[in-house]
């Protein structure tokens, strides 16, 4: 993914979707299910975002259900 592209999901069936930012606030059809969705805004600017070493709290994510095989 480059830096002029964000992740969003589609509010129908949650696929995960990304796009370009310049193409937000515009339709498009889900591949997946073939509705109709808005592409929202991009997220604001999360890279200096620090947590807290004391918070105890770890979140794992899978890399796979980002690119699931044969997408």
């Amino acid at each position: 993914m480059n830096t002029n592209e964000f992740k969003f999901y589609c509010h129908h069936c949650d696929q995960p979707l990304r796009c370009d930012t310049r193409f937000a606030g515009h339709k498009i059809e889900c591949p997946r299910c073939q509705q109709v969705i808005r592409i929202p805004s991009p997220p604001a600017d999360t890279a200096h975002t620090e947590v807290s070493p004391e918070s105890g709290r770890t979140y794992g994510f899978d890399m796979g259900a980002l690119n699931p095989p044969g997408a």
